[in-house]
């Protein structure tokens, strides 16, 4: 059987067995979808590149927990996920405002006006928070004012848990790409 004739499981179970090798068939066959995520969901500064290899470095020590019956490509954007969010943390904490003052300001400047031009990291957040849509504001304050699980937050707002993840990021997401647009720093 040729390489390029293993679907994932095959390569995961012989991976497992041994061929460790093979596992470079994985990343070949997935590295194009991961660097292309990782160019949306991770912060410019970090480096793609060392995003999509952590990846592949986190799904390979955590092979044997992937399900047999499970999407190894999701599997890989779930790893991907984590780091972005290692790297906004990081990028906050190296900012001087914490991730928590972050998204208890999200949540309390919601309703506000925007402010005028020349405005602090904070001000500007609250101008950003007050384009979002109205599901987006919903699911901050759910998640983030009032503490509310994904799962909690998804029951509310008639979605799954994986969909409240994946629209928070969004927003999150949203959120830094209005800043760094308005004021031309990173967030």
């Amino acid at each position: 059987m040729q390489d390029d004739e293993m679907d994932d499981q095959e390569v995961i179970r012989r991976t497992l067995a041994g061929e460790k090798d093979l596992y470079r068939i994985l990343v070949t066959r997935y590295r194009r979808d991961i660097h292309m995520r990782a160019n949306r969901l991770i912060p410019r500064h970090v480096d793609c590149a060392d995003a999509v290899q952590e990846t592949f470095v986190r799904a390979y020590f955590k092979l044997k927990d992937f399900r047999p019956d499970g999407d190894f490509r999701a599997w890989l954007f779930g790893f991907l996920r984590n780091i972005a969010g290692d790297s906004y943390r990081r990028a906050a904490r190296e900012s001087g405002v914490s991730w928590d003052e972050v998204c208890d300001y999200m949540t309390s400047l919601a309703e506000q006006p925007v402010p005028e031009t020349g405005s602090s990291f904070l001000e500007r957040l609250a101008a950003c928070m007050g384009v979002l849509g109205e599901k987006a504001k919903r699911l901050i304050r759910l998640r983030y004012e009032e503490g509310k699980s994904a799962k909690a937050a998804g029951l509310l707002m008639g979605m799954t848990p994986p969909a409240v993840n994946v629209a928070l990021l969004r927003t999150r997401d949203q959120l830094r790409h209005c800043i760094e647009t308005h004021t031309g720093v990173e967030a």
